[in-house]
Protein backbone atom coordinates (compact mmCIF):
# COMPACT_ATOMS: atom_id res chain seq x y z
CA UNK A 1 0.00 0.00 0.00
CA UNK A 2 1.30 3.44 -0.95
CA UNK A 3 -0.38 6.70 -0.02
CA UNK A 4 0.46 10.38 0.09
CA UNK A 5 -1.49 13.44 1.23
CA UNK A 6 -1.09 17.22 1.18
CA UNK A 7 -3.19 20.18 2.30
CA UNK A 8 -2.95 23.94 1.71
CA UNK A 9 -4.96 26.94 2.89
CA UNK A 10 -5.27 28.22 -0.68
CA UNK A 11 -4.88 31.76 -1.96
CA UNK A 12 -7.73 33.61 -0.27
CA UNK A 13 -8.40 31.95 3.10
CA UNK A 14 -6.62 33.16 6.24
CA UNK A 15 -6.50 29.69 7.77
CA UNK A 16 -6.84 26.06 6.77
CA UNK A 17 -10.03 24.42 8.04
CA UNK A 18 -9.32 21.17 6.17
CA UNK A 19 -7.89 18.16 7.98
CA UNK A 20 -6.47 14.97 6.50
CA UNK A 21 -5.41 11.65 8.00
CA UNK A 22 -3.31 8.81 6.65
CA UNK A 23 -3.21 5.73 8.88
CA UNK A 24 -1.11 3.17 7.03
CA UNK A 25 -1.33 0.81 9.98
CA UNK A 26 -4.95 -0.05 9.15
CA UNK A 27 -5.11 1.49 5.64
CA UNK A 28 -7.52 4.27 6.63
CA UNK A 29 -7.50 7.62 4.82
CA UNK A 30 -9.69 10.65 5.54
CA UNK A 31 -10.25 14.18 4.22
CA UNK A 32 -12.51 16.64 6.05
CA UNK A 33 -13.50 20.22 5.24
CA UNK A 34 -14.70 22.13 8.31
CA UNK A 35 -17.26 24.92 8.45
CA UNK A 36 -18.02 27.50 11.10
CA UNK A 37 -16.65 30.91 12.06
CA UNK A 38 -13.90 31.77 14.55
CA UNK A 39 -11.89 28.62 13.77
CA UNK A 40 -14.83 26.32 14.57
CA UNK A 41 -14.50 24.69 11.15
CA UNK A 42 -10.90 23.83 11.89
CA UNK A 43 -11.93 22.31 15.21
CA UNK A 44 -14.78 20.34 13.62
CA UNK A 45 -12.57 18.76 10.94
CA UNK A 46 -9.87 17.92 13.48
CA UNK A 47 -12.40 16.28 15.81
CA UNK A 48 -13.81 14.32 12.88
CA UNK A 49 -10.56 12.76 11.66
CA UNK A 50 -9.37 12.02 15.20
CA UNK A 51 -12.65 10.48 16.42
CA UNK A 52 -13.20 8.43 13.26
CA UNK A 53 -9.62 7.14 13.29
CA UNK A 54 -9.74 6.21 16.99
CA UNK A 55 -13.03 4.33 16.65
CA UNK A 56 -12.11 2.41 13.51
CA UNK A 57 -8.59 1.53 14.68
CA UNK A 58 -9.89 0.29 18.03
CA UNK A 59 -12.61 -1.82 16.42
CA UNK A 60 -10.35 -3.31 13.78
CA UNK A 61 -7.44 -4.12 16.06
CA UNK A 62 -9.73 -5.67 18.68
CA UNK A 63 -11.81 -7.87 16.37
CA UNK A 64 -11.13 -11.35 15.10
CA UNK A 65 -10.00 -11.73 11.51
CA UNK A 66 -13.11 -13.70 10.48
CA UNK A 67 -15.48 -10.84 11.33
CA UNK A 68 -13.28 -8.38 9.45
CA UNK A 69 -13.76 -10.34 6.23
CA UNK A 70 -17.49 -9.53 6.20
CA UNK A 71 -18.56 -6.44 4.24
CA UNK A 72 -21.53 -5.72 6.49
CA UNK A 73 -19.35 -5.75 9.59
CA UNK A 74 -16.84 -3.32 8.09
CA UNK A 75 -19.66 -1.02 6.99
CA UNK A 76 -21.09 -1.17 10.52
CA UNK A 77 -17.72 -0.10 11.93
CA UNK A 78 -17.61 2.87 9.56
CA UNK A 79 -21.15 3.91 10.41
CA UNK A 80 -20.43 3.74 14.12
CA UNK A 81 -17.27 5.83 13.70
CA UNK A 82 -19.05 8.64 11.85
CA UNK A 83 -21.95 8.57 14.31
CA UNK A 84 -19.56 8.97 17.26
CA UNK A 85 -17.67 11.77 15.52
CA UNK A 86 -20.95 13.54 14.73
CA UNK A 87 -21.99 13.41 18.39
CA UNK A 88 -18.63 14.68 19.60
CA UNK A 89 -18.71 17.68 17.25
CA UNK A 90 -22.35 18.47 18.01
CA UNK A 91 -21.83 18.20 21.78
CA UNK A 92 -18.80 20.50 21.51
CA UNK A 93 -20.87 23.14 19.70
CA UNK A 94 -23.70 22.92 22.22
CA UNK A 95 -21.30 23.52 25.10
CA UNK A 96 -20.34 26.81 23.43
CA UNK A 97 -23.98 27.85 22.94
CA UNK A 98 -27.19 26.38 21.56
CA UNK A 99 -26.95 28.82 18.64
CA UNK A 100 -23.49 27.67 17.60
CA UNK A 101 -23.42 25.74 14.35
CA UNK A 102 -20.28 23.96 13.32
CA UNK A 103 -19.67 20.95 11.17
CA UNK A 104 -17.50 19.32 8.57
CA UNK A 105 -17.62 17.23 5.46
CA UNK A 106 -15.85 13.91 5.61
CA UNK A 107 -14.82 11.28 3.10
CA UNK A 108 -13.15 8.22 4.59
CA UNK A 109 -11.62 5.31 2.67
CA UNK A 110 -10.74 2.04 4.38
CA UNK A 111 -8.94 -0.64 2.37
CA UNK A 112 -9.31 -4.26 3.47
CA UNK A 113 -10.02 -7.61 1.80
CA UNK A 114 -8.89 -6.16 -1.55
CA UNK A 115 -11.88 -3.79 -1.34
CA UNK A 116 -12.43 -0.06 -0.82
CA UNK A 117 -14.94 0.77 1.91
CA UNK A 118 -16.25 4.34 1.79
CA UNK A 119 -18.00 6.46 4.42
CA UNK A 120 -19.08 9.89 3.21
CA UNK A 121 -20.96 12.99 4.37
CA UNK A 122 -20.98 16.35 2.57
CA UNK A 123 -19.22 17.34 -0.65
CA UNK A 124 -15.66 16.16 -0.26
CA UNK A 125 -15.08 13.40 -2.79
CA UNK A 126 -13.45 10.07 -3.55
CA UNK A 127 -12.45 9.20 -7.12
CA UNK A 128 -11.19 5.98 -8.69
CA UNK A 129 -8.73 5.93 -11.58
CA UNK A 130 -9.13 2.71 -13.57
CA UNK A 131 -7.67 2.11 -17.03
CA UNK A 132 -7.34 5.83 -17.64
CA UNK A 133 -10.90 6.66 -16.56
CA UNK A 134 -11.51 8.86 -13.51
CA UNK A 135 -14.83 8.06 -11.83
CA UNK A 136 -16.43 9.79 -8.84
CA UNK A 137 -17.41 7.18 -6.24
CA UNK A 138 -19.19 9.56 -3.86
CA UNK A 139 -22.33 11.63 -4.32
CA UNK A 140 -22.31 15.23 -3.14
CA UNK A 141 -24.69 16.10 -0.32
CA UNK A 142 -25.64 19.58 -1.51
CA UNK A 143 -28.53 21.44 -3.13
CA UNK A 144 -27.02 21.32 -6.60
CA UNK A 145 -26.96 17.51 -6.49
CA UNK A 146 -30.61 17.52 -5.44
CA UNK A 147 -31.38 19.59 -8.55
CA UNK A 148 -29.44 17.05 -10.65
CA UNK A 149 -31.39 14.19 -9.08
CA UNK A 150 -34.64 16.01 -9.87
CA UNK A 151 -33.60 16.52 -13.51
CA UNK A 152 -33.33 20.31 -13.14
CA UNK A 153 -29.57 20.49 -13.68
CA UNK A 154 -27.01 18.54 -15.68
CA UNK A 155 -24.11 17.02 -13.76
CA UNK A 156 -21.57 19.36 -15.36
CA UNK A 157 -23.78 22.39 -14.61
CA UNK A 158 -23.94 21.50 -10.93
CA UNK A 159 -20.17 21.61 -10.42
CA UNK A 160 -19.98 25.36 -9.81
CA UNK A 161 -23.67 26.20 -9.52
CA UNK A 162 -24.46 28.77 -6.80
CA UNK A 163 -26.40 26.12 -4.88
CA UNK A 164 -23.44 23.75 -4.81
CA UNK A 165 -22.14 25.52 -1.69
CA UNK A 166 -25.32 24.70 0.25
CA UNK A 167 -24.72 21.42 2.06
CA UNK A 168 -27.68 19.16 2.78
CA UNK A 169 -25.64 16.95 5.12
CA UNK A 170 -22.65 17.68 7.32
CA UNK A 171 -21.00 15.93 10.22
CA UNK A 172 -21.78 17.62 13.55
CA UNK A 173 -24.25 20.25 12.39
CA UNK A 174 -27.16 18.38 14.00
CA UNK A 175 -27.57 15.68 16.65
CA UNK A 176 -27.84 12.89 14.06
CA UNK A 177 -26.31 12.09 10.71
CA UNK A 178 -26.91 9.64 7.86
CA UNK A 179 -23.57 8.78 6.22
CA UNK A 180 -23.41 7.17 2.80
CA UNK A 181 -21.51 3.90 3.13
CA UNK A 182 -20.60 1.59 0.26
CA UNK A 183 -17.96 -0.85 -0.93
CA UNK A 184 -16.06 -1.29 -4.20
CA UNK A 185 -13.82 -4.09 -5.42
CA UNK A 186 -10.21 -3.14 -6.16
CA UNK A 187 -8.70 -4.26 -9.45
CA UNK A 188 -5.11 -4.29 -10.65
CA UNK A 189 -3.64 -0.79 -11.08
CA UNK A 190 -6.62 1.00 -9.50
CA UNK A 191 -5.71 4.29 -7.85
CA UNK A 192 -7.87 6.44 -5.58
CA UNK A 193 -8.06 10.16 -4.93
CA UNK A 194 -9.67 11.78 -1.90
CA UNK A 195 -10.17 15.54 -2.08
CA UNK A 196 -11.99 18.45 -0.50
CA UNK A 197 -14.05 20.71 -2.76
CA UNK A 198 -11.20 23.22 -3.01
CA UNK A 199 -9.69 20.96 -5.69
CA UNK A 200 -12.57 20.27 -8.05
CA UNK A 201 -13.98 23.79 -7.89
CA UNK A 202 -10.78 24.87 -9.65
CA UNK A 203 -9.62 21.84 -11.66
CA UNK A 204 -11.97 19.92 -13.93
CA UNK A 205 -11.98 16.13 -14.19
CA UNK A 206 -9.72 16.05 -17.26
CA UNK A 207 -7.07 18.20 -15.57
CA UNK A 208 -7.10 15.98 -12.50
CA UNK A 209 -6.99 12.81 -14.62
CA UNK A 210 -3.99 14.08 -16.60
CA UNK A 211 -2.05 14.44 -13.36
CA UNK A 212 -3.24 11.12 -11.95
CA UNK A 213 -2.15 9.12 -15.02
CA UNK A 214 1.24 10.83 -15.19
CA UNK A 215 4.23 8.64 -14.40
CA UNK A 216 5.23 10.63 -11.33
CA UNK A 217 5.71 9.66 -7.72
CA UNK A 218 2.72 9.97 -5.40
CA UNK A 219 4.36 12.96 -3.71
CA UNK A 220 4.84 14.66 -7.07
CA UNK A 221 1.23 14.00 -8.08
CA UNK A 222 -0.12 15.41 -4.82
CA UNK A 223 2.16 18.41 -5.15
CA UNK A 224 1.08 19.03 -8.73
CA UNK A 225 -2.63 18.85 -7.85
CA UNK A 226 -2.09 21.45 -5.12
CA UNK A 227 0.15 23.59 -7.33
CA UNK A 228 -2.30 23.65 -10.25
CA UNK A 229 -5.14 24.53 -7.88
CA UNK A 230 -3.11 27.43 -6.48
CA UNK A 231 -2.31 28.58 -10.00
CA UNK A 232 -6.06 28.58 -10.67
CA UNK A 233 -6.70 30.97 -7.80
CA UNK A 234 -7.55 28.46 -5.02
CA UNK A 235 -10.37 30.46 -3.37
CA UNK A 236 -10.78 27.73 -0.74
CA UNK A 237 -8.57 25.39 1.26
CA UNK A 238 -7.50 22.37 -0.77
CA UNK A 239 -6.57 18.87 0.41
CA UNK A 240 -5.76 15.68 -1.48
CA UNK A 241 -4.81 12.09 -0.69
CA UNK A 242 -3.73 9.63 -3.38
CA UNK A 243 -3.77 5.90 -2.65
CA UNK A 244 -2.16 3.14 -4.69
CA UNK A 245 -3.23 -0.25 -3.25
CA UNK A 246 -1.32 -3.47 -3.86
CA UNK A 247 -3.86 -5.95 -5.23
CA UNK A 248 -3.87 -9.30 -3.44
CA UNK A 249 -3.10 -11.38 -6.50
CA UNK A 250 -0.01 -9.30 -7.28
CA UNK A 251 1.16 -9.81 -3.71
CA UNK A 252 0.73 -13.57 -4.12
CA UNK A 253 2.54 -13.56 -7.42
CA UNK A 254 5.58 -11.96 -5.84
CA UNK A 255 5.77 -14.20 -2.78
CA UNK A 256 4.29 -17.53 -3.86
Amino acid sequence: MKACGQTDKGCKREKNEDSILLNDRINLYIVADGMGGHMLGEVASQIAVRAINETIEKDILNQDSLSLKKDEYIKEILGEALTKANKEIYDYSQKLSEETIMGTTVSAALIRNNKLYIAHVGDSRIYRLRKGNLKKLTKDHNKAQEFVDAGLLKEEEAENHRSSHILTRALGSSDSVMPAINVHDIKNDDKFLLSTDGLFRVLNTDAVKDIMVNKLSLEEKCGMLIEKTLEGGAPDNVSVIIIEPTPKRLFHRIFS
